[in-house]
């Protein structure tokens, strides 16, 4: 599946009740990377998937017009730029999944992960990366702090939404109110 490129799309996935906005950053046959979109207008961070989690796509819907113009008017006023992506590398011919899980292990950084088995969302640094395992020290997001250490197959994984607002905004209060990552965890 080749997902048009340049252009505004509604995403569906398996989990049918929802839906989001998004433009595709890169892609290859098996994975895509989407600047996620908010309702506002305003591009809040990427997530990859796998496109067969993809279940439809939607382009130029009346919605989809509405956040066109929201991003149009977030160009032309000031509130738009507090926060900006960082523009990330990503190589079309590796897996984009690899990638980014490694990116955040270096930068360490938050992810969050889903994958195919359940609907849960996993939200923590990368700990490490073993052959086809992968150990994310789970972070809890009402409070930022640590409280779980959990192992997976990275080919289970399905959707990983990274450099997002809202993990940065996590990391950065998990980092300022316990000092480091490596402090306490809960108990």
């Amino acid at each position: 599946m080749i997902i048009a490129e340049s252009k505004l799309i509604e995403i569906y996935t398996k989990n049918k009740d929802s839906f989001s906005v998004g433009k595709v950053y890169c892609q290859n046959d098996e994975q895509v990377v989407f600047e996620d979109i908010d309702t506002q207008g305003k591009i809040i961070g990427y997530y990859a998937m796998k496109k067969n989690y993809i279940s439809k796509l939607k382009y130029e819907t009346v919605y989809l017009k509405k956040i066109y113009l929201y991003m149009q008017y977030a160009k032309e006023h000031d509130y738009s730029g507090w926060f900006s992506l960082e523009k990330i590398k990503l190589d079309i011919d590796k897996s984009l999944f690899d990638q980014v899980i490694n990116i955040a292990k270096k930068n360490n950084s938050i992810i969050t992960v889903g994958r195919e088995e359940d609907d849960k969302l996993e939200t923590a640094y990368v700990k490490d990366i073993y052959n086809e395992d992968i150990t994310l020290e789970c972070i809890d997001i009402s409070n930022a702090k640590l409280y779980d250490e959990i192992t997976m197959k990275l080919n289970e994984i399905n959707f990983i939404e990274f450099n997002s607002v809202d993990n940065l905004l996590l990391e950065y209060a998990n980092k300022k109110m316990y000092n480091s990552k490596k402090l306490e965890r809960m108990t």
